[in-house]
């Protein structure tokens, strides 16, 4: 029998691809709606909303094209919204 160990986690740990998404998103002044039609109409790739939301909340994690042209869209790069790892 196993059992699950709890972890010490750090700031750093908790933030997510999706949260630091979120914040660029809000930086910009764009709607989740703005986006998935920027997405459309810029990139030809056709994303819903709520897969955006649902990416956004850390349930889903976007492909590395759709990141790549939310960065491009945000003005960012890439390596923002990579998930950090604290090291331990």
């Amino acid at each position: 029998m196993t059992y699950n160990t709890p972890r010490t986690t750090t700031r750093r740990q908790q933030l997510t691809n999706g949260s630091a998404l979120k914040i660029a998103r809000f930086r910009r002044g764009l709607g989740v709606s703005d986006v998935v039609a920027k997405l459309e109409t810029d990139f030809h790739l056709p994303v819903s909303a709520a897969h955006l939301r649902n990416i956004e909340s850390g349930t889903r994690n976007a492909s590395p094209r759709l990141l790549y042209a939310l960065a491009q869209l945000y003005k960012a790069e890439v390596d923002h919204f990579l998930l950090m790892r604290a090291e331990t």
